[in-house]
């Protein structure tokens, strides 16, 4: 089998996909390489050394379980390279959990965490939902100081480089917001995760389309 580059300066999807409530949910993370890549490197060592990052201890993926209740599934992650040139996704699957003392009895409630852009513009404005847990939230604030703490902890790894030097790549990556607008492709290094206080509602739509 041929060899395929990552192009430099590469953006990535990632997904977590799960369950909840028999309803899948994705939470989508999108990355920026930096680092030189090589002709000789297949695209996928860069992925299996990123995902591997996210696998360990302190990564994103268990910091992420950490947030949602016991009765949410972890059940793939998705990485796959979106710009400058879209390739073909990889998936690696999972048997994870939620790790929080209490289930999530709603799949629409969510806390907010936003991502917040380096440049000015509402484009530059995102964020992730993840499902509460039951007993962390009253009057549609998110109230129990212990799962603040536990979701700061979160905005701080998701907000943060992962460095994949001497995993088979040399280089890093780095958070960012990835979007085509009116035909312009707009990339934002991402400065900052921030927890919002308020409960929000996630709304559904039909996945699966152009797997």
């Amino acid at each position: 089998m041929p060899t395929i580059p990552l192009p430099d300066n590469s953006v990535v999807n990632v997904q977590f996909i799960g369950r909840l409530n028999n309803q899948q949910i994705i939470t989508l993370f999108q990355y920026k390489y930096q680092g030189a890549t090589s002709p000789s490197t297949d695209y996928e060592t860069y992925f299996d050394a990123l995902e591997a990052k996210f696998a360990a201890a302190l990564g994103l993926e268990n910091r992420f379980l950490d947030m949602v209740g016991n009765n949410y599934h972890l059940d793939t992650v998705r990485i796959q390279a979106v710009y400058p040139t879209r390739m073909r996704f990889k998936d690696y699957p999972k048997l994870g959990s939620g790790t929080f003392a209490s289930a999530s009895l709603t799949s629409n409630l969510a806390v907010s965490v936003e991502r917040y852009g380096r440049t000015n513009g509402r484009r530059s404005i995102g964020r992730v939902q993840v499902p509460l847990p039951d007993g962390v939230y009253s009057s549609g604030l998110v109230s129990d100081a212990t799962y603040q703490g536990i979701v700061d902890i979160f905005a701080v790894v998701a907000g943060s480089r992962v460095s994949t030097t001497g995993t088979g790549t040399i280089g890093d990556w780095d958070p960012v917001i990835h979007h085509t607008y009116k035909g312009q492709t707009v990339t934002t290094l991402v400065d900052a995760y921030v927890r919002k206080s308020t409960v929000r509602t996630m709304h559904r739509r039909t996945v699966g389309v152009g797997k």
